[in-house]
């Protein structure tokens, strides 16, 4: 590469991938998720618990890599970015019946997966291309050219 910087190989030394590991492992609660507008109950606790949570990750991950056709393989995403797209779902599409609970959750799940598969594409697609950006010195602009005199011009002599 001609850029200022090498990121688009592997770095054994320094490797940045897709995704990075958090260091605080601590989310905010799971039954905290519709404190001030619904009451719990048997649909958002199974709805917002950490299992399911982790259904909608890896429904996440499968979703990214088969939209990529493979090109990309991300982590986990941070739980408390995916509880706050999973509230909105909730508030916005859930029945709220008593019974039918794991099909209410599976079409919440598609709600969820639904919005989220295309903008984290959409994120890795970017920072790939900014990688390769970033590696690649731009190439300069042609000098301009006359688009007004299309002939050439000879110099007469005066004498």
């Amino acid at each position: 590469m001609n850029g200022r910087v090498d990121i688009t190989g592997h770095n054994n030394v320094d490797r940045f991938l897709l995704y990075e590991r958090p260091e605080n492992k601590k989310s905010t609660d799971y039954k905290d998720a519709l404190i001030g507008n619904f009451h719990a109950s048997t649909l958002s606790n199974t709805f917002f618990s950490a299992a399911n949570i982790t259904i909608i990750q890896n429904a996440i991950l499968a979703g990214v890599s088969q939209k990529s056709n493979g090109r990309f393989k991300i982590g986990y995403q941070d739980e408390d970015v995916i509880k706050t797209i999973m509230r909105a779902m909730f508030l916005q599409f859930s029945k709220n019946l008593d019974y039918n609970i794991r099909e209410q959750i599976v079409e919440l799940n598609k709600y969820v997966t639904d919005y989220a598969i295309p903008r984290i594409y959409n994120e890795a697609v970017g920072y790939i291309k900014y990688k390769n950006q970033v590696s690649v010195l731009a190439t300069p602009i042609d000098l301009p050219k006359s688009s007004y005199h299309s002939n050439t011009l000879e110099m007469k002599p005066f004498f």
